[in-house]
């Protein structure tokens, strides 16, 4: 039996800690108990698996995404710089018509 850990996220969070051989005492609130083999990871290209578990079943999956780009940080970073400079000019041309 193993102690998982979780980030509490949800119904189906995502494990954060697997602790074998753990002792009781190292058990925290939301800590869950399972005797359940670690299912293998499927080798997709390009993906990422990510463990989770079920709360209720006590189930153990992955789930997959694909791993944020240098070019999907950018596109993001443009995204954001575009807003602020929509905020600044609407404070700075608009700012003092009440």
């Amino acid at each position: 039996m193993f102690l998982i850990r979780h980030n509490r996220e949800g119904n189906t969070p995502e494990v954060t800690a697997i602790i074998y051989n753990a002792d009781p005492e190292q058990a925290e609130t939301y800590d869950i108990w399972t005797d359940q083999a670690i299912p293998p990871t499927e080798d997709i290209p390009g993906m990422v698996a990510k463990l989770h578990i079920q709360l209720d079943s006590k189930i153990l999956f992955y789930n997959y995404s694909k791993p944020k780009t240098w070019e999907d940080n950018i596109t993001e970073l443009q995204q954001q710089q575009q807003v602020m400079k929509v905020a600044i000019d609407d404070l700075i041309l608009g700012g003092g018509e009440q």
